[in-house]
């Protein structure tokens, strides 16, 4: 889990990045290996290529990369390993680390579907026994500075000497505007930090629908019309459309 850590091996920053399952060394076949659903939550070769052209500071030769890394995998006397992230409000807090030794099996759909399900299962069962909570209170701290913010986030700054805010924290901000404060509470999603400040990414989890409104009219000029699709989205999302 990254509760206390950040991604630090090339596949972990990779599903990190892009929120989708990853399997190394990469199947020639893995496309006719998942289904329609989740494919678009896996990793293929053309992801890669993607990737290569889009984000050349980061991942210009990741192919070249994850061969690499691949060839490894003998020295371990590994077939391949596999790695699905653990996703939490679209952020990916951890990841389900699955390897098969030379002796073993190759992949096959039934494994990357039951890993896929699996891991949906898992981050509700955390949710629900309230791992994600973080119930020690704080108090009221003044001098945080804004970075950025959407409609349903912000990322803000603080001094490290300030109040020790762990991930998944619950926060009560207050968001002043010129003519009012809005109120919300907030989920610390990503934290970084370095020698003399703290990064704080939050998700909005109670923002009032006026109070929303409001918000996205001042950021973007304009109100919110919500779409009319929104299946699988948790309630806060529903009702803001994100």
């Amino acid at each position: 889990m990254f509760r206390s850590r950040s991604p630090e091996t090339l596949p972990e920053r990779l599903i990190c990045d892009t929120g989708r399952m990853l399997v190394v060394p990469l199947p020639k076949n893995l496309s006719e290996l998942v289904s329609d659903a989740t494919r678009d939550r896996t990793l293929l070769e053309t992801d890669l290529q993607r990737l290569e052209s889009e984000s050349p500071s980061n991942y210009g030769d990741v192919r070249r990369q994850l061969a690499e890394y691949a060839g490894s995998l003998n020295k371990k006397s590994l077939y391949y390993e596999l790695y699905c992230p653990l996703i939490f409000h679209q952020y990916v807090v951890g990841y389900l680390y699955l390897m098969q030794g030379k002796s073993g099996k190759a992949l096959s759909q039934e494994v990357v579907e039951y890993v896929n399900e699996f891991a949906k299962v898992l981050v509700y069962s955390l949710n629900l026994n309230g791992y994600f909570e973080v119930r020690e209170e704080l108090p009221a701290y003044q001098d945080s500075e804004l970075v950025d913010m959407s409609a349903t986030g912000a990322l803000f700054t603080q001094a490290a000497s300030g109040p020790p805010i762990t991930l998944y924290s619950q926060l009560q901000l207050k968001i002043k505007l010129e003519s009012r404060v809005l109120e919300t509470r907030a989920r610390v999603m990503r934290k970084f930090k370095d020698r003399e400040r703290v990064y704080l990414g939050v998700r909005f989890t109670g923002l009032a629908d006026p109070d929303f409104q409001e918000l996205h009219k001042r950021l973007y000029g304009t109100t919110y019309e919500p779409d009319k699709l929104n299946v699988g989205l948790d309630e806060n999302e529903q009702k803001h459309g994100y």
